[in-house]
C-alpha cells in the first residue's frame, strides 16, 4: 500500500506541466496521472492500480497566492480510506510562516506550524511545532547573519 502511493507520488511529480501518461509495469500493474495548470493553481491527478487489482489513487493542487501559496492533497487507499492534507505558506517582510493539517483515515490529525522570523539586530529565528494526539514538540533555533 505505501509502495503503492510512494510510487503514485513520485509518478505525478515527475509529470511536465498540462501532461498525461500511462504506464503498465512488468508485473501487470498500472499507473497513470494527470497534470494540468489554470492560472495560478497546478492541478494534478493519479492512480495506481496492482497486477492483483489493489488501487490507491491521489489528487492534489497548489497554488500560488500574492503572499504565499496554498496546497491540498487526499489520498484514497484500497480499502476506501482517506488522507487529506492542507497547507499554506505566507511571506512577508519579516520572514516566512507554513502551517499545515493532514487527517488520516482513521480521523488522527497531526499538524505542523514553522516560522522563520527576521529580528531588528541580524539573527533569524526559526520555530517548528509538531502536535499530534495531544502531544506537541517545538523546536527553536536562533542563527547570527554572517
Amino acid at each position: 500500500m505505501k509502495n503503492i502511493a510512494l510510487t503514485t507520488a513520485i509518478f505525478l511529480l515527475t509529470l511536465p506541466a498540462l501532461a498525461q501518461h500511462s504506464r503498465t509495469g512488468p508485473r501487470g500493474g498500472t499507473a497513470s496521472a494527470s497534470a494540468s495548470r489554470s492560472g495560478k493553481t497546478v492541478s494534478g491527478t493519479a492512480t495506481a492500480t496492482s497486477a492483483k487489482g489493489t488501487t490507491v489513487s491521489a489528487e492534489g493542487s497548489a497554488t500560488r497566492t500574492r503572499t504565499g501559496a496554498t496546497e491540498s492533497a487526499t489520498v484514497t487507499g484500497p480499502k476506501g480510506g482517506t488522507t487529506t492534507a492542507n497547507g499554506t505558506t505566507t511571506i512577508n517582510s519579516n520572514g516566512t510562516a507554513t502551517n499545515g493539517t493532514v487527517t488520516g483515515p482513521q480521523g488522527g490529525t497531526t499538524t505542523v506550524n514553522g516560522s522563520s522570523t527576521i529580528n531588528g539586530d541580524g539573527t533569524t529565528t526559526s520555530t517548528g511545532v509538531i502536535s499530534t494526539a495531544g502531544t506537541s514538540v517545538a523546536i527553536t533555533r536562533m542563527v547570527r547573519a554572517p
